[in-house]
Order: C-alpha cells, then structure tokens, then sequence
C-alpha cells in the first residue's frame, strides 16, 4: 500500500472523505427528503471539517492510498456546494448603535486599565521564593474579556535555550493549542490563554503547595475581568486547584464542573491534558479531541 502526505481540507485526502459523504448523503436524501438531506449533509461536511483540522493538529501528514481509493478520486467529481444566503439583519437606530459602541468602549477602557495593573503585580511580585529563580514572568495571552479562557500549569524551559517573551506553554506545545483552537473554529482573539504558574521555570523545578496558591491568586483576579463563558484547564495541576480535588485528570476530564470565581459567578470548566502531555503521549489526542469538541459544542460552534 503507498502513502501520499496530505494537506487537510485542500487535499486528496480530504477531497476523497467529502466525495464519499456526498454519495451516502445522494442515497439518503433520495430516502427521507430535500430537509433532512440538507441538515445531514451540513452536518457530516462540519464534522469532517473539524475531524481533519484536527488531525492537521496532532501531526497526521497522511492517509493511506490504495489503488482502489485513488481511481475513486480521479473519477469522482465533487458537487458544487450552494451558498449560504445571510439573514436578514436587524435594522437598530443609529442612535443606540452609538450609545452601545460608547458603553462597550468605556467597559473595555476599564478592564483595561485594571489588567494592566494585575501585570504590574505579577511583574515585580517577591511573595515566594519563585521570584528569585524565575527567568520571566509569564502573565497570558490574548485581548479581555473572552469566550475562552485556557489555563495550563507553569511555562518551562531549558536553562541553555533562548526563551522567546510571546511563549506561554511552550514552543510546540502553543503551536498545538493554536491548532486544536482553529479545528474547532474558534476564533485567537476570542480566547485567553495563562498559566497557574506566573513564573517561567527551568525545567526539573516543581512548584510547591504554598507556591502554587500563592499564584492562583493572580488567576482568580484575571477570571473576573475576563469574565470567560468557558474555563478549559489542560494539565492535572491546574485541575486539581481549580476544582478542590486530588483526583486524578482521568477521573476529571470529559465532564463539565463548575467553577465558582470569587464574584460569585458559576463558569463550566472542562479539564483534559496539557499538550505537553500530548507530545509524549500521542495515544491520548483521541481523548483530548472529545473534549475539545465539547467545548465547542458549549460555546455553540458545532
């Protein structure tokens, strides 16, 4: 059997999936109507879609291609898909459009001012010994207040390598949350990603108990101004404090909680591993992309 790399949504391989599901959706339709033909196939294409982004995500390059497959492919011709027409808009004064903007903008200005001075804290806090081996402090990424709010544990690097200022997991590892991001369409500006952990550590240094609550307590600050509709926590250091328990991740992961932040607000919050993780070990990506699509799923994007 030969191989041929792939390149997902543009790509033999992607083409030959859509091409099937357009011939299961044909006979089906012929079945049960123009309707459910219609809402089948959107959803089979979304499915697909979000299933090939994600494995473009996880690092599978290529599928399988037998000769049966390949003449299937040169043969087969993919229908042109109609386009979607928009709705129709709500027509809303100009009047309070301007008024809107105006109380947007200032809230922004506000929360603004206010998570600046939580980087200022972080920035020049001594309240654990962290600070005095710290290479930076590492206070997130992305624009407040967000749909999504991403926590992992604590940034760490080799002593001997260069550590780039935009890095909040890692190299590889922010490559990968970017990825699983767009295979469940959601928007980077949309999404807040931080840590635990303020202090980029060298690798081989455990954060305490006492260190570690002692950090959280710039988390829970963010949390209120990000005021996030969902926490996704990756990692079992970041599970374990943010839901009171000593549970292991299996036993966290795959379920919604509740997150009670200190304004009293409830915010579900989904757990799953750390793309660290994921890079050592490969056979829990499945796991991991289950979850993602619940988060999806949550925030209304499948």
């Amino acid at each position: 059997m030969s191989f041929e790399p792939a390149v997902f949504n543009e790509t033999r391989c992607g083409v030959f999936w859509r091409r099937v599901s357009w011939h299961f959706i044909g006979l089906w339709g012929m079945l049960v109507g123009g309707a459910i033909m219609k809402r089948l196939s959107n959803e089979i294409l979304r499915d697909l879609d979000a299933l090939l982004a994600y494995h473009q995500a996880v690092g599978i390059d290529s599928y399988p291609l037998s000769p049966g497959i390949k003449s299937f492919l040169e043969r087969s011709a993919l229908p042109a898909r109609k386009p979607v027409m928009p709705s129709a808009a709500v027509v809303v004064s100009s009047k309070r459009n301007a008024e809107t903007r105006r109380v947007v903008s200032e809230d922004c200005q506000v929360v603004s001012q206010e998570f600046r001075a939580i980087e200022r804290d972080i920035a020049s806090c001594e309240r654990c010994s962290l600070a005095e081996m710290r290479s930076r402090v590492v206070v997130g990424s992305g624009e407040v207040p967000v749909r999504l709010l991403v926590v992992g544990d604590w940034l760490s690097f080799e002593a001997s390598h260069d550590l780039e200022r935009h890095l909040v997991f890692g190299e590889e590892q922010d490559l990968m949350l970017d990825r699983m991001l767009t295979a469940i369409k959601l928007s980077r500006k949309d999404v807040y990603v931080t840590n635990i952990i303020k202090c980029a550590l060298s690798s081989g240094r455990q954060p305490n108990t006492a260190e570690t609550q002692t950090c959280y307590s710039y988390l829970e600050r963010q949390i209120v101004l990000l005021k996030p509709e969902l926490i996704l926590v990756m990692g079992v250091l970041p599970a374990r404090i943010m839901l009171k328990s000593k549970a292991p991740l299996v036993r966290l992961r795959g379920r919604f909680h509740q997150f009670i932040e200190p304004g009293g607000r409830a915010i579900p919050l989904l757990a799953t591993y750390h793309p660290s993780f994921l890079l050592r070990n490969s056979e829990m990506k499945k796991a991991t992309w289950e979850d993602l699509k619940r988060v999806a799923k949550q925030l209304g994007l499948s």
